[in-house]
């Protein structure tokens, strides 16, 4: 990922020039089976034309794709395809080039005809096939030029792998109750690995439409975007499925799925035929996300003024997949833990996770798939946008769960945190290949998108802001857009809002184009004028620029209204501005800005500001709502960290924690909160630290209490859940009693998993592994692999990681990267995080990554997300000038 490559690639070169090399740990290539013609680099590549960007030639653009695909389920997993690629010329040309990725075409069976203006046909001669393993390109070159506004069609058979990196068409697997392993054949095509599944113009821009068909056994099924519209028999066991011609489309949410899997009975409701797929063992778990789903697309396509466009959506539940989920255009794929749980008893973390991500996948409908970023430099306007509309139907959806706060505490807050850094990156930034399009696939492009996207929302306000998305997709269905696009519609609904002469555009180019975010610094010159200045808000760094338009929205003591998001005033991108403001307040009032953190930016008082923030927090701070009360703990606590305000100022602000019981608030200072206890944790002042945050957390834990009592809300079980893991990670006695007592009867009981709640299960498994024995661990293991409940089995592999003996972190390091134990490699990113987290296991992870990093990264492949979740968990630890020169 972006904000992670100049570090990582880095760390990366130390590595290899250190570990030592041997004949295993040399790069790996395409697999030999999927070899195809390499070019001559001085003669046959040099006469393919070739765009600076490296990106697809334009001379072409697709109108139809007809695909049929054998993936054969069995080794040597081999996937045949035959395609017919139909395609009008915009320019004259000799050459057809397309994207393509570890497949062979058949030479023999490469034809290309062209069809003129006066319906004649013509074959048109090849000279030569040439294949470019680094731009992942196919040009088939030819004998003659194609007429500009011809129509010319691609038609060649190819051979393939349904390989196991997670990635294109690949290869999955369960293994049911009695034993038995099932294989099955799902896709993952976003953002570039469409062309590992078929040649094509694998690019967001490029949309057409689609006839596909699956050969597969006739005891499985076949899904894709369309229902299917007739199966023919074949023999030999083999069937082919046939679906329905798709709507104009982007290669990256084309998506097939060959399983046998169980469905719950389909639903028809006003727009589409709905169900869920799932292996059948688990299908119950599936209920809860079958009832979401119909409530969130009624809500978006009442928010959109526009019907769901396709005539089915299926989602299933794939055992080994890269993401949460995957968008594929009426065929939406999950991670078992995204789309299955069990209610009863359920962490309400894990019921979040379901209804956010499936709110995520089904807002992509109309953000990414009705209408598709022209580029993949844009990728923001897409995700951003699924990840806010999400929050906004599920606030609709539960409006008993703070779900806008909740945004605040895990989207806004926790990619701020990564936004401060010299590492990062804007949200539309310029990519030119699938490796740098891989890295924007981060926190910065989905929370920081999606963050912004709720500034625009407070400050145009939510019905012109609906209004603008409406119009935007209304215009702008089945083909492609830009930012601009989008700037322009909000402007014709909400302009009213901004200064005159500025346009949405001049606002928010300053934040999708400048690197980070400012800090805005509020200085009482009297009891009521504040003079505002901004500054880039940039961790450990003199080198900070300026210049965003920010809106400035305040109240204060004696007339606090926290509900008007309606900006004041605005300070302008000029860097040297000084914003003067009467706000009425009185000496010894206080102030408060950025309201509920509506907007992306902190904000820094004087030490005297603080303290009466703090004073009031103290005597009453119901009186500031949740968000704020959150913003203002998590600006402090982070302004402390670099050294712009006194850790004694911010710490003040701690002390009313003693009497807060919402858990948005407690999940926004949990994070300043276990910094600090990460960076003291091999300190002497630890146990200051740890005795202090004990003090604040105790009250909070003796008034939720371990046991989980009927009836009660899920904001109130989200506190406890929490409050838990913190009473017991800080040793207090209650929570470890009764975390032991749950654990004893757990592993007493193998056949009942229902012992321990979702709620504490991780807390309470983890406390058990810590204080247990070899034994303990090896029963807790066994446990594992014997439970088929996805988000129980997440669970028992963290806290696998939180054994105490070095020797025992260590095998579980080594047996996370060896396929035959078990962890499937979108689990690797969990055990590791887990154990660095350890104290005892910090020190073997980096160890580990030094001595192995070749098989690490031949290990996981493309998976990028691993990677980087490694390194962000080290450099969290990192507290040293020691650990900084080992990086």
């Amino acid at each position: 990922m972006i904000w992670l490559r100049q570090p990582l690639q880095w760390l990366c070169i130390c590595i290899l020039l250190t570990a030592p090399q041997t004949e295993s740990a040399q790069c790996s290539s395409v697999p030999e089976a999927v070899a195809t013609v390499s070019p001559d680099e001085d003669t046959t590549a040099a006469a393919v034309p070739r765009r600076k960007d490296g990106r697809l030639p334009k001379a072409l653009t697709p109108l139809h794709y007809t695909l049929s695909l054998t993936p054969h389920l069995q080794p040597p997993w081999l996937l045949e395809g035959r395609l017919s690629l139909h395609m009008l010329v915009l320019q004259s040309t000799t050459n057809i080039t397309i994207n393509m990725l570890d497949i062979v075409t058949l030479n023999d069976t490469v034809k290309v005809t062209e069809m003129m203006a006066d319906n004649t046909t013509g074959v048109v001669p090849i000279l030569q096939q040439v294949f470019e393993q680094e731009r992942q390109m196919y040009t088939v070159m030819l004998g003659r030029e194609l007429t500009a506004g011809s129509r010319c069609n691609l038609t060649l058979n190819y051979k393939g792998l349904l390989n196991d990196k997670l990635v294109g068409f690949y290869r999955s697997s369960y293994n049911t109750p009695q034993g038995e392993t099932r294989w099955l054949a799902t896709t993952q095509f976003s953002p570039t690995d469409a062309r590992r599944a078929f040649p094509g113009f694998d690019e967001p821009g490029f949309k057409c439409t689609f006839d596909i068909e699956l050969v597969h056994p006739s005891h499985l099924s076949a899904h894709s975007n369309m229902p299917v519209l007739d199966t023919r028999q074949l023999g030999e066991g083999l069937v082919a499925s046939r679906f329905a011609t798709t709507p104009v489309m982007s290669t990256f949410i084309v998506g097939f799925h060959v399983s046998d899997f169980k469905s719950l009975p389909v639903k028809t409701l006003p727009s589409t035929n709905f169900t869920v797929w799932s292996r059948a063992d688990v299908l119950n778990q599936a209920s809860y996300a079958y009832s979401v789903a119909p409530a969130i697309l009624r809500i978006l396509e009442q928010y959109f003024n526009s019907s769901f466009p396709l005539p089915k959506l299926d989602m299933i539940a794939v055992p080994d997949f890269k993401f949460n989920g995957m968008e594929n255009w009426g065929l939406i794929t999950y991670r078992e833990t995204a789309m299955l749980v069990e209610e009863a008893g359920a962490s309400p973390n894990d019921i979040f996770k379901v209804a956010y991500v499936v709110a995520h996948e089904i807002s992509h409908q109309w953000f990414g798939n009705l209408v598709t970023p022209v580029w993949w430099s844009e990728l923001w306007l897409k995700e951003g946008f699924a990840s806010f509309i999400a929050y906004l139907a599920m606030n609709e959806l539960e409006e008993t769960w703070s779900v806008l706060d909740r945004f605040l505490s895990e989207y806004q807050q926790q990619v701020m945190r990564l936004d401060s850094l010299q590492s990062s990156h804007p949200i539309n930034v310029a990519v030119d290949n699938a490796d740098q399009i891989g890295e924007i696939f981060d926190q910065i492009s989905y929370q920081k998108g999606a963050s912004i996207l709720k500034m625009v929302h407070s400050f145009v306000g939510p019905e012109a802001f609906r209004k603008g998305l409406t119009n935007y997709l209304h215009e702008l269905q089945y083909s492609s857009a830009n930012q601009d696009d989008l700037w322009q519609h909000l402007t014709n609904t909400g302009g009213a809002a901004l200064p005159q002469g500025v346009t949405v555009k001049t606002v928010m180019d300053t934040w999708t184009y400048k690197q980070g975010y400012p800090v805005v610094n509020v200085r009482r010159t009297n009891a009521s004028h504040v003079v505002l200045t901004q500054e880039q808000f940039l961790l450990g760094s003199s080198n900070r620029s300026a210049g965003w338009w920010v809106p400035v929205t305040y109240t204060r003591a004696a007339a606090s209204n926290f509900t008007n998001s309606v900006p004041s005033h605005w300070m302008t991108d000029d860097p040297k501005q000084m914003l003067v403001i009467d706000v009425g307040a009185r000496a010894n009032e206080w102030i408060v800005f950025n309201l509920n953190a509506s907007s992306y930016y902190r904000v820094n008082y004087q030490d005297g500001d603080w303290r009466l923030l703090s004073k009031q927090l103290m005597s009453d701070h119901l009186v500031l709502p949740p968000a704020q009360r959150a913003a203002l703990l998590d600006d402090a606590l982070s302004l402390a960290r670099d050294g712009r305000v006194n850790y004694t100022v911010a710490l003040e602000l701690t002390r009313y924690l003693r009497q807060e019981q919402h858990y948005v608030v407690w999940k926004s200072v949990s994070r300043s909160l276990l910094y600090f206890y990460k960076m003291l944790q091999r300190d002497k002042a630890f146990g200051e630290l740890k005795e202090y945050l004990l003090s604040i957390v105790s009250p909070w834990y003796e008034r939720v209490g371990f046991q989980d009592t009927a009836g009660s809300s899920y904001p109130e079980r989200s506190s406890r859940e929490q409050a838990i893991r913190w009473a017991c990670r800080l040793g207090h006695k209650d929570c470890l009693h009764n975390a032991r007592t749950l654990f004893i009867a757990w592993i007493s009981d193998p056949q009942n998993n229902s012992v321990v709640s979702g709620m504490v299960r991780q807390t309470v498994l983890c406390s058990g592994v810590a204080a247990g024995t070899q034994t303990t661990w090896d029963l807790v293991w066994i446990r594992y692999l014997n439970t088929s409940q996805p988000a129980a089995r997440e669970h028992i592999l963290k806290a696998l990681a939180c054994s105490k003996e070095h020797w025992l972190l260590a095998r579980y390091l080594d047996w996370t990267f060896n396929p035959g134990h078990g962890i499937r490699k979108q689990d690797v990113r969990h055990v590791i995080g887990s154990i660095i987290n350890n104290p005892n296991g910090r020190d073997l992870v980096w160890r580990y990554i030094r001595t192995n990093w070749r098989n690490i990264v031949e290990y996981v492949g493309s998976n990028n997300f691993v990677l980087a979740s490694m390194f962000n968990s080290l450099k969290e630890t990192f507290n040293s000038r020691l650990d900084v020169e080992e990086l």
